[in-house]
This record gives C-alpha cells, structure tokens and sequence, in this order.
C-alpha cells in the first residue's frame, strides 16, 4: 500500500508540472487548461440537470449514472433551447461547481405538464434543498425553461416524431432541478449549437460509440467503391424495434440521422473537409494502412483546422499520432508520435479490474466526471506513452529504470497539448515504459486561433459495454462530454441557432457574432486589422500579437519599406528580400552614454563620439601630468588643492619663512630651529626670536634658574636677573666671611661661613670671666662663674669666689662645732654634709636630738664629717667651743674680703655698665689675696 501511495504521489508529480503551462499558442479557449473564470448571475426559475451520480439516474443494476441526461441536453439544444455548462474554474477532480438552494422534480413530470410549469410556484417542487453540484451540471437558463418545457412535452405525445427509435418513457427517471434562488455561477460554455456526430466504422467497431448514443438504424448496406468492400450494415435488423428493443438507461437515446451519423467506406472519411457539416468526427478504430492512411490523415488534419473536434480511440492513437510523423502531415500532439500498449501485451492483465489513474486539469469540459476514470477498458491500444527522438530505443544515460526522474523533453507533448489521464499503475512497471508516464487520455487544441473548437482528443479501449468495471462509467462520460463540446462550423450548416438580434459567441477574437433574423444562425463580422497569426500579417516586418489580436512592428526589423526610426539607426545584417534589423550605425551617437560608460571626456557631438577639452580633460588622476596635478571633479586636470599638500617650491608651503617643499616627497615641512615669533622658541623667558635672522636667541644677563648666576648669587624671576643670595652664610673665599670666620664648603658643595673656634674680635665675643686678646679669648684670673670654679667652701659671688660662713660647709672637723652647736640649740635643724654620731660612751640607741651629747663628724672636706671625726677622737668639749669661736671670726673676715674685693673689681667700669653681669676684661686686673 506504501508503494502505491508513493508511486502516486510520484506521477502526479510528473504531471502536475502540465498544470503551469500558459499555452502561448492558444487564445483563452475554455476547453484548454488555464481558462479564466466566467462567473454569472443565474436567475432564479433555471433548470439544472444534476451530473452527480448521487443526484441522478442510476442504470438499473449497475449502480452507475446513465448517460441519459446527455440525451435530454443534446436534445434540447435541436429544440434551439440554449444550455449552459456549469464548471467551476480550477476545481479538483469530482469537485464542486456550485452550491444553491434548490427545489427537485424529474423528467416526467415536467413534460406531462409542459410549459405550464414554468408558471407554478417553485416550492410545489418539494421542499428547499441546499445542495452541492458536482460532475459538470447543464442549466437551461430561466428565459428558455417555458420553451423546453413545451419541446419535452411534445416529444413525450410524439415519440414517433420526436424520439425515432426509442420509447416514449425513455428519460422519465432522468432528474431535474429548479433554481429557487438566484446564484452566482462559473460558466465555461453556453451553447447553442447543434452537435452532429460522424462515427466512422472502417474497421467495424462503430457500435461501441453509437451503441451509447442510441442505435444505428440503416437500411442495406453498400458497397465501398475505393475498396470494393462493404461497409457495415445495421447492428440490429427489424428497423425501429429493434433499435428500442436495445438495453434501456445504458444509452443516451438519440437518433441516428439526426445526431449522428456513420462513415462506412473510406472515401467517407477521405471526403471529411474544411466544409463538413460534422461537429465532431470519431474514429473508435483504425489501424493504419499505407494505401489510404495518408489521405485520412490528411483529411482530418483539414477538417479539424476549420474549426471541428476530432476523437479517437485504441488504435486510431497510433495511427494518427505515430505513423502521420512519418509523413508531412506531422502529429497531432507529441513530439516524435507514441508507443501504445495493448490489452494482450500483460502490462495491463494485472489492473484490468482497477483504477490507477491520475486525471490532470479536472476543471476541463472532457474531464467532467465523478472518480477517476477507469486504466483499462480493453482493446487493441489502451494506453500510450511518448516516443524517443530516435524512436523507442533507450537514450544513452536514461535512468528511469532505476527510479531517477524521467527527462521531460522525451514526455512533453507539444505546446497547445496537454495530458489528461495518467495511467499511474503502468507507469511503474520499467520493462515496457522504462518509468515513462503513460497516458490514458490526452487533449490539444491544434488550431491555437480559434477560440471554439479544432481540440483533439485520444482515449484509450473502446470496450465500454462491461460497466462492472470500475471507473468504466467515467470513460462513457468522457466521450459525451467531447461531444457536446461546441465547434465551429460554417453557417450553411444550420448547427447554430439563437434568439434573433442577440450576440453570440465568435469563432475566433478576431469576429463578431450576431443571431442572424431568423434565429438559426451566427452572423459573422470580421473584426478590421484583426490577425490571429503571424500569416494575418501581411507587411514586411510585421507579426501578430495574440493578445491584443494587432499586427506590430517586429522590434529591430526593417526592410526596404520600413525605415529605421530614430538617428543613428540603420537597416543592417538584410537577407536576399532585404529583410534584416535596425542597428545603431557603428561609430554614430545620439546621446553620450553611447559613447562610453566610463569616460567623461568623450560626448556626442554631431553624432559623434569625440573627446572634449582635450588635453585638459581627465576622467583619473593618472590622466594628469606634470607635477602635483590631479583629475578634479569638472574632469579638468589641474593643481592639487590646497598647494601645501603638494608642493613644487616653498612659495607653495604658504610663503611662511620658516616652512620648505620637500622635492623628494612634495610636502611641506618646518625648517628646524627657524621661528616667527617668540611662541616658536619655546617658553623660555630668556629666549627670542630674531624675526630678521628667524633664529631663536638667548638674551644677555638673564636668567630662569640659580644655576645661571654666579656664586653666592640667586635668579630673581621677577626680573630674570641675577641678585645677591638671600643666605648672610653665602662665600667664595675666606674675606668674604670677615674676622672670626672661614669659607667652608658644605653639604651639596655649597660654601658657607662658619665661626672660628675661640675666636674674637672683641670681649664682647669672649665668655663671661674671659677677655678678647689677640683674637682669642683668655680667662681673667680669679674669676667666677659658678661656685664650682672656686675652691674648698668659697662660693662664687660677683664672679669673684668669697669664703662661705654658711654651717653647712666645712673644710675641717673644725668647721662642724658650730653646725653642732646649731643643732643643739634646733635639735630638729638638718645640717646636710655633717653626720652626727654617738659617742661610744654613751648609749648608740639613744636619741642624741635629746640629750644633744652626740657628736658632728665631717663627712668630706666640703661638709661637716672632719669636725665629727676630731670629736670622735676625743677632742675635749671645750676645745671643740673655742673652735668655733675661731671659725665664726674667721668667717666674718672672710665676708669682709669679699666685700672688699667685689670693690676693686667694680673700680673703673663706665658709669650704667653691668659690670658684674658681663664684666670686660680688656684691661684685666690682678685679683687676689694681694689686691686686697
């Protein structure tokens, strides 16, 4: 089941592609792919005829729709009743055309009442119904529903006269449905002609058409005189009984004679011409036969030009197809004629019962039909696929065997013929197609001018009898709906009819039709300066545009009658008739993009192309010459601005003194160490421009920093000149630091003044108890300053050392007696430097602040400790009294000594001076015991 699925989705693949082609051949004919919808208001009162098995009548037993309703149709339209074909443009198979609200009745009851129903309310025909139309239905539009009731009405109380050869209740069951509301339709055709059918029967099979049609009814056969046979005879004997003896519902009960007619004998079918009164001729089967083939072929070529349809079948496929290619009649639709296949050959044993087949362009008139149609219906040729260029031999690299696509040149038809049913079944089988597509049924339209009819159809079989074979139904019904395709036929075959003055449907864009006065036939008017071919157009250089339908000048083409427009257009390349193209003549020029594209320094002048403001003119830089030159934008050769960005000499740096030309690189650069102004030498105070020289110089006696001055000297920047340095200490040599000092060099070898040790230039530079001698200072003798500079207990005083009679000194033992007896007198008095010790004849525990019996000892020459020891050695008590009474004079007269001796030394000092606080000894005196 995979497998058929993806085959077919693999042949509708390969035939889909026919769907896209524009037919650039064909006017917008309907029965070719692609026409343009037609939608029309339908009126509400119109017949529809269903042509859905569902809503029609069924053959008894088949379970099948008749093809009854192709009857009353076709009858209708002899009763000069237009019919229009309802089918939806681009529908898919089985598709709807339309969808309505409909009121439902059948045949019989409308002929029995006649026209008399076109005047009863429409809802007596059963209720309402919305309902889907499928299958291609007819409609007899409301203004001709009285006038077909009145023609059914007659052929139901008339069958003799009517009907012929079938019975009177033949489409009783056939169903009939009203439009109850009106609708927008898809009309593809409105017809109004009558179709006449010619069947040949050269090889006998011509009851397997006329069989469906209704029944050949003919008298004695004849003999044909270009083969001295005879043609074929009645199929039934017993005249009109036997034709109505013929199964009912399994044909359309039409009439011999006047529906359709038979061609028994060859030149029959050799007369067939532009002229033939036949809307259709049918070949159901002919195999060729070299004696007349080509005179068939030729004929029919002929009568399908003028305008007529053409269908054939089985072995009539490859009679007109491949064997015409041969001669020089060509093919009716492929390229290099067909390769049939046959019912007996096997490839068709294994699906006779099935229905593997594709339908293309479900939206054309032959294709209107329910399902698909059937892959076999049995005979000599049922299906068929294109020929090889070299015949059926397998090109070299074709690889549709192994399932790679089939090259579509050796599968397309030619440019106005189509595919219509694929038989996808077949088309798998690679060991008689070679993964071909093979071609159930096919169509073309082989005088692409015409806008009705010259379409050409092939199907395959003609075994239609066996209706148990699925689709079966659906072959029958493509052979009926080909018929009823309308034709052009000329007007002396009566075939059209129409209301009087109305318009109709022209033969071809390039007429006019009108209903002529009496109603049953077209008036055709040629349309002027109308063509359909290049043939219409008759003057040199002139073809036809199938659009506008006008003959036009072929772009480029002149003759000797038809001059080249516009300058610098010439006749060029002319065959032997003078026929050739219009070409610009080489050399001339109109306007300056024929010239050049590139350059702008080449216009058109007088037709010419010439260079312009030579030499000036430049289209690049490289066009230029001579130094620093350059293409500006006016395409004129001139300096490179501005001239500083290439120079030739420094007058082009901008006459700046200090800027040159580089020859070497052509650009501008500053000179080094050249200055305009005092900016170009820096920021240095001491630097100027001289703007004569236009050199940078620096000024006399100025200065930025220290280091420009001399020694000792400092930069005062306020006048960037050199000052004395603000440091007293500054020197060069020694006399810069006077009496005293030396220039030493210091810390970051600079050098200082330093003070001379112990030198001076007057006492008042010596220290206290000094004086200034020679530049230095000596000590005056007998001088103090602290009590430490005297001796013993001499204190310093006036700076001059005096005898202490404090107790607390003494030198001696001696000088304790008197601390001693202080302290007897103040047990509780301190003498410090004189320690008080026990008598060793006395008690050491004892308190000697209270008995005052103990001793002073001097500790040391400066205290008391000598008089404690001289106690302590037994010194009597009384000695040690009179001792200090000797001291304490002794110490009086020391004081007055001091006293005596402060005297001299104040003697002399100026009056106010501080003599005792600096005393000056620039004039020492001598002090000592001997001043005294």
């Amino acid at each position: 089941m995979k497998a058929i699925s993806l085959l077919v989705f693999i042949v509708i693949s390969l035939t889909a592609c026919y769907a896209q082609l524009n037919f650039p051949n064909a006017v917008n004919a309907p029965d070719v792919p692609n026409f343009a919808p037609n939608p029309r208001l339908i009126a509400a009162g119109s017949l529809i005829i269903p042509m859905d098995p569902n809503l029609q009548v069924l053959v008894p037993g088949s379970g099948k729709m008749s093809v009854l309703p192709y009857g009353v149709v076709i009858r209708s339209l002899y009763d000069n009743v237009t019919v229009s074909w309802a089918i939806k443009t681009g529908k898919a198979l089985s598709g709807v055309d339309f969808t309505a609200n409909t009121g439902r009745s059948n045949w019989a009851a409308l002929a029995a009442a006649g026209d008399t129903a076109a005047n009863t309310n429409w809802g007596g025909w059963g209720a309402k119904q919305t309902t889907a139309y499928s299958g291609g239905p007819f409609i007899i539009p409301a203004q001709y529903v009285p006038k077909v009731l009145r023609a059914w009405a007659a052929w139901r109380a008339n069958p003799g006269a009517y009907l012929k050869t079938v019975a009177a209740d033949v489409y009783n069951t056939v169903q009939v449905h009203v439009l109850l509301e009106a609708t927008t339709i898809d009309i593809r055709h409105n017809i109004y002609t009558h179709p006449f059918i010619g069947v040949s029967n050269l090889a006998g099979n011509a009851p397997t058409q006329t069989a469906m049609m209704g029944c050949i009814y003919k008298g004695a056969t004849r003999k044909c005189p270009q083969t001295g046979g005879y043609g074929a005879g009645a199929i039934f004997s017993g005249g009109n009984a036997g034709c109505r003896a013929f199964t009912p519902n399994d044909h359309a009960g039409l009439d011999w004679g006047t529906h359709y007619d038979t061609y028994d004998c060859p030149e029959d079918v050799a007369s067939l011409t532009a002229a033939t009164c036949l809307s259709t001729f049918s070949e159901p089967h002919w195999q060729w036969e070299t004696r007349t083939g080509p005179s068939y072929i030729s004929a029919v070529r002929q009568f399908v030009t003028s305008g007529a349809n053409f269908f054939a079948q089985c072995a009539s496929i490859s009679s007109y197809e491949t064997y015409a290619s041969a001669g020089s009649d060509g093919t009716f639709m492929s390229n290099h004629g067909v390769i049939s296949l046959y019912s007996d050959s096997g490839i068709n044993n294994d699906d006779a019962l099935s229905q593997n087949t594709v339908t293309n362009y479900a939206d054309l008139p032959v294709n209107q039909y329910i399902g698909q149609m059937s892959s076999n219906m049995w005979g000599a040729v049922t299906d068929f696929y294109n020929r090889f260029p070299n015949g059926d031999a397998t090109p070299a690299g074709f690889q549709g065997s192994s399932g790679q696509p089939v090259d579509s040149a050796y599968n397309n038809f030619k440019p106005d013929a189509f595919p219509l049913v694929t038989n996808i079944f077949d088309s798998k089988n690679d060991r008689y197609t070679r993964g071909r597509n093979i071609y159930v049924a096919s169509g073309a339209k082989y005088n692409p001018n015409l806008q009705l009819g010259s379409n050409v159809w092939y199907l395959g079989g003609h075994q239609w009898v066996n209706l148990a074979t699925p689709g079966a139904e659906n072959n029958r019904r493509f052979f009926f709906n080909a018929i009823l395709v309308p034709a052009s036929r000329p007007a002396s075959c009566g075939f059209n009819f129409c209301e009087p003055g109305t318009s109709c449907d022209p033969r071809n864009p390039c007429e006019t039709c009108v209903c002529d006065a009496s109603g049953t036939g077209f008036r055709y008017t040629p349309i002027a300066a109308c063509c359909l071919s290049n043939g219409d157009c008759t003057a040199d250089c002139t073809q036809c545009n199938t659009n506008s339908h006008t003959c036009q000048l072929v772009p480029g083409c002149c003759a000797a009658n038809i001059n080249c427009t516009g300058d610098c257009q010439s006749c060029q390349n002319t065959n032997s008739a003078g026929v050739g193209t219009c070409a610009g003549t080489p050399g001339c020029c109109t306007a300056d993009a024929q010239c050049t594209t590139t350059s702008q320094c080449i216009h058109c002048v007088n037709q010419e192309c010439v260079r312009t403001l030579a030499p000036a003119c430049c289209d690049a830089a490289a066009d230029c010459t001579g130094l620093c030159m350059t293409c500006n934008s006016s395409n004129i050769c001139g300096r490179i601005q501005p001239l500083s960005d290439c120079c030739i000499t420094n007058f082009d740096c901008g006459g700046d003194a200090c800027l040159a030309c580089n020859p070497n690189t052509r650009t501008c650069y500053k000179v080094p160490g050249c200055c305009n102004n005092k900016v170009d030498c820096g920021t240095s105070a001491c630097v100027e421009c001289n703007t004569t020289t236009h050199g940078c110089y620096n000024k006399e006696d100025c200065c930025t920093t220290d280091g420009q001055c001399g020694a000792c000297q400092r930069c005062d920047l306020t006048t960037n000149k050199c000052a004395a340095s603000l440091d007293p200490s500054c020197c060069v040599t020694n006399e810069d630091c006077g009496v005293c000092r030396r220039c030493v060099v210091g810390g970051g070898g600079a050098k200082t003044c330093l003070n001379i040790p112990d030198c001076c230039i007057a006492s008042g530079d010596c220290s206290t108890c000094q004086y200034c001698s020679n530049s230095t200072c000596v000590g005056v003798e007998g001088c103090c300053r602290y009590d430490s500079d005297c001796n013993g207990c001499d204190i310093c005083s006036n700076f001059t050392c005096v005898t202490n009679y404090d107790l607390n000194c003494c030198t001696t033992n001696d000088d304790c007696e008197m601390a001693r007896q202080e302290m007897m007198m103040n047990p509780n008095a301190t003498i410090p430097g004189c320690d008080l010790i026990c008598n060793f004849d006395y008690n050491p525990n004892k308190d000697v602040n209270n008995t005052g019996i103990c001793q002073s000892v001097c500790s040391s020459p400066k205290n008391w400790t000598g008089l404690i020891v001289g106690l302590a050695a037994g010194v009597p008590l009384g000695l040690l009294l009179l001792a200090a009474i000797a001291a304490g004079l002794i110490a009086f007269l020391l004081w007055k000594r001091d006293a005596i001796t402060g005297a001299l030394l104040n003697k002399g000092t100026e009056p106010g001076s501080n003599a005792m606080t600096n005393p000056t000894f620039d004039n020492p005196v001598t002090v000592g015991t001997s001043a005294l």
